[in-house]
């Protein structure tokens, strides 16, 4: 059975690079010392062995195949190194399948001629496995960055993806597709950047009886610009998920797209073990529809989350699918959107959460809500419900005139207050607190720390409501961190 890349990783420490042995004939080679081209050095290399690409721009005259005969292989680019290969090519490096542990370091990956909609970067097959460090997916003119297939693994660690054309409308910098085998696809996204020239950041596809399928996912301390498509995080609903593992996006700046930032849609076919956004920081950006919708079968977390306002009719939307969703430190804010503006030609609407439901509980904890508008309902449930959804909500303040709406039940329990929370300034999507909020020092300490922008909690006698703690250096002095 394949073990996981990415759980060990994981197993060796987050700060660890994964160290595999080398066989007793590993080489060292080198380009353009020993082979002109990068495509021959790789067909030349054996398991374990090392190549090293002097800077320069290399035009391949076929793609890159990593086989399992180049099991363990490390390339490392010198300086700038670009690698273009024929536009008649599919991907410019294929990793085929069974291939384990391919390491590609400081490459920067482009095809700016190439204009197919099919076109991709690396394709990845059934059971590899590949760490791509310091690199640059750039391009090509339409496509993806990386594909992975039938259950393929792969760590991704300081890297920028953009310049991608946005027709491709199926095509994301990451994207999942399957042919219905039985591997699951572990990634692993670090430190990387996803600019405004992606056609999404993270993508499952599937057609024709073909479902992709998604195993542990984990983004962390990435920041990723608005797509060029309406949603930056697309999972559809033919996409499987492996019930043993998780989908974790940490500290992580999510910038607004055309509509969505996120759709993760129904799947009959078993959802992940579970769903966090954790650190998340959504600026304030105008989507006129909503900002995440979600219908995945896993218990659901958002803490210490920021949605900083914009115009929207609805910021989560929750169709069913998770049997639990639980916010805690948040702070959502929403400056809804005038049936003149809607795109979808509803009427006025400034609602948080919203969605059908057959009745089940959300918990929410040290959480702010705050919009300016009364327009709908901040919590509002669908005509086609058949229960109402109930919320417990303790130790927050929802600042709204119109709170509770159809098919929605609202509990409020200890420290649950309407009334202004004070920020340092709402106009200018400031969601700090400002020096009198009433949510300083009003919060539970529930065990969750750092704060959004890494202050530890508590900072003072008691945590603090919403994502953002506020610390008090001396009595007369505040100031904001």
């Amino acid at each position: 059975m394949k073990t996981s890349l990415i759980q060990a990783i994981a197993a060796a420490g987050a700060a660890t690079a994964l160290w595999v042995a080398p066989s007793c004939r590993a080489a060292i080679i080198n380009v353009p010392g020993d082979y002109d081209k990068i495509t021959s050095a790789v067909a030349a290399a054996a398991v374990g062995d090392t190549i090293n690409i002097a800077a320069g721009t290399y035009n391949e005259p076929d793609a890159i195949y990593f086989t399992p005969a180049q099991n363990q292989v490390t390339v490392n680019c010198a300086g700038s190194v670009a690698v273009r290969v024929p536009d008649n090519k599919d991907a410019a490096i294929f990793i085929t399948n069974d291939t384990t542990t391919v390491t590609i370091n400081g490459m920067k990956i482009e095809r700016p001629t190439c204009n197919n909609d099919w076109m991709r970067l690396v394709q990845s097959g059934n059971g590899s496995q590949a760490i791509f460090q310091n690199c640059i997916f750039n391009g090509p003119a339409n496509g993806v960055g990386i594909i992975l297939f039938d259950g393929a693994d792969v760590v991704v660690r300081n890297s920028t993806f953009g310049n991608f054309n946005p027709v491709a409308e199926w095509a994301g910098a990451i994207t999942c597709e399957s042919h219905n085998t039985t591997g699951f696809s572990d990634i692993l996204v670090e430190d990387c950047t996803f600019t405004d020239g992606c056609n999404k950041w993270f993508r499952t596809f599937g057609g024709d009886g073909n479902y992709a399928r998604v195993g542990a996912v984990s983004f962390l301390r990435c920041t990723m610009q608005a797509a060029f498509t309406p949603m930056g995080i697309f999972c559809e609903y033919r996409t499987m998920y492996d019930g043993t593992k998780d989908i974790l996006f940490q500290d992580c700046v999510m910038n607004g797209t055309a509509l969505e930032i996120a759709e993760f849609h129904y799947t009959d076919r078993g959802g992940p073990r579970s769903l966090t956004f954790q650190r998340v920081n959504i600026p304030g950006y105008d989507g006129y529809r909503k900002v995440m919708w979600y219908d995945l079968p896993c218990p659901t977390l958002f803490e210490d989350v920021l949605i900083g306002g914009g115009k929207h009719n609805t910021l989560l939307r929750f169709w069913g699918g998770p049997p639990s969703v639980n916010f805690i430190h948040c702070t959502f804010v929403t400056d809804g959107v005038t049936a003149g503006e809607n795109p979808d030609g509803t009427g006025d609407q400034s609602t948080f959460i919203d969605g059908w439901d057959g009745g089940r509980t959300f918990q929410l904890r040290n959480c702010l809500f705050y919009t300016p508008v009364a327009y709908s309902p901040v919590f509002n449930g669908d005509s086609g419900s058949t229960g109402n959804r109930i919320y417990d909500v303790d130790y927050s303040i929802i600042q709204a005139t119109n709170i509770v709406g159809s098919f929605v039940t609202l509990n409020g329990g200890a420290h649950y207050s309407n009334q202004p929370i004070k920020f340092v300034d709402a106009a200018a999507r400031n969601y700090h607190l400002a020096f009198d909020s009433p949510a300083i020092n009003a919060g539970i300490d529930l065990g969750y720390s750092p704060d959004l922008a890494g202050v530890p909690r508590p900072s003072g006698p008691a945590v603090d409501m919403g994502c953002y703690e506020y610390q008090q250096t001396s009595v007369n002095d505040w100031q904001l961190f």
